[in-house]
């Protein structure tokens, strides 16, 4: 698929935390892309553009976008209302598009970096397909949490939360952050493709303990989270 470059309309703003915010965007046509791939987002008439991952199933009539408020662009995206024009242009390639040809597929997400597993996720929860996914997803404190009530409807994959700045006294999930040691608690990590979006820091330090594990780093696919 060739990216394309299209007009959108704000349809909905939704609040997903303090900080994130996700934007419904509109167009009549059918937007196609991998789940996995990204998108990059303008405002119209202007140059600067930054890319976002798509976290809505393919093929419909809007995309949705899931960002953290993190500099200038991020926080004009912030101010966005119903009806207000953003320009995407995609898809575009990345690292992390779903092949259902995998046997295992392991997510690692921090943050907002669950954005593009979203895609994923909503596009394979009705289809009958093999491969066995497994997503573990680290934040902070459990009001971090994005899409979580989704997330725990989603009763054909199995989702692992970790919580890395507090336990809450009904907290049954895990604590600390993401490492191969629990990876492999959860995972049957043969024949895996690993899966893995969050900060920089994130990303190579499960990047190193994967290929420290001797798993072959063809099968690790990482991006970080703008």
């Amino acid at each position: 698929m060739q990216p394309q470059l299209q007009t959108f309309n704000v349809k909905e703003v939704i609040d997903r935390s303090n900080n994130v915010k996700s934007l419904i965007l509109e167009n009549n046509k059918a937007v196609k892309f991998i789940p996995g791939q990204y998108c990059f987002v303008s405002f119209p008439n202007e140059k600067l553009q930054r890319p976002f991952s798509y976290c809505n199933e393919s093929g419909k009539r809007h995309i949705e976008l899931t960002f953290k408020k993190t500099g200038y662009f991020t926080g004009r995206l912030f101010e966005l209302r119903k009806n207000d024009r953003l320009v995407i242009k995609g898809p575009c390639g990345g690292p992390l598009r779903l092949n259902e040809n995998y046997k295992n597929v392991i997510l690692i997400a921090g943050g907002v970096g669950i954005a593009p597993f979203m895609s994923i996720l909503r596009t394979l929860k009705n289809k009958n397909i093999r491969t066995k996914i497994n997503l573990f997803y680290s934040n902070k404190t459990k009001e971090d949490i994005l899409f979580k009530d989704e997330l725990d409807s989603y009763k054909k994959f199995k989702i692992i939360y970790t919580l890395t700045k507090e336990k809450p006294s009904a907290w049954n999930g895990e604590t600390g952050r993401i490492n191969f040691k629990l990876i492999k608690k959860y995972s049957d990590i043969s024949d895996s493709v690993f899966y893995v979006c969050g900060p920089d820091k994130m990303n190579t330090d499960i990047y190193n303990e994967l290929i420290n594990a001797g798993m072959d780093k063809r099968n690790i696919r990482t991006e970080k989270w703008l």
